[in-house]
């Protein structure tokens, strides 16, 4: 079976993002073992890029990565999004704040989606703040750590 083939069909779960977790299930006890640790790697992400740590975030992310970030184009390859992510982090403190729609698992594949808002202080009085739609497709490595293998965000339609 071909790889694009094993994505699409991987495409069917969900993953999570945030140090904030606000779930529109009943509760965090209703996550399953499974669901909690995608969700535990996406707090990882949340702190990496948070704090600047560049090592912890490749960890996060499959060599053959995709970013598809909203209106321009996809970044290919876990060192290509951490040079992107090293880029943004001289722009100032960042502070992220995730809501898990679902998390969904197949084997060693999760879907995560999720709404987020980040917040960037650029210091002098300067910020700005975004909101943005993520949905990331996660593969469980050997080690069982899931780390990010697509990821694509978008704005949310105007309210």
């Amino acid at each position: 079976m071909s790889r694009l083939m094993i994505s699409r069909g991987a495409l069917v779960a969900g993953l999570a993002l945030a140090a904030v977790l606000v779930s529109a299930r009943a509760g965090a006890d209703s996550w399953s073992a499974e669901e909690r640790a995608v969700i535990a790697a996406m707090q990882q992400w949340e702190v990496a890029v948070e704090s600047g740590d560049y090592d912890a975030l490749a960890d996060l992310y499959t060599e053959d990565a995709i970013y598809y970030p909203n209106q321009v184009a996809p970044v290919i390859g876990r060192d290509a999004i951490i040079e992107r992510n090293r880029g943004r982090g001289n722009r100032g403190t960042v502070e992220i704040t995730q809501q898990v729609d679902d998390v969904e698992i197949k084997g060693d594949w999760a879907v995560y989606s999720c709404a987020a808002r980040v917040e960037v202080d650029g210091g002098a009085g300067e910020s700005a703040v975004g909101h943005v739609r993520v949905l990331l497709l996660m593969e469980r490595g050997a080690d069982g750590q899931w780390r990010i293998h697509r990821d694509i965000d978008n704005q949310p339609p105007a309210s």
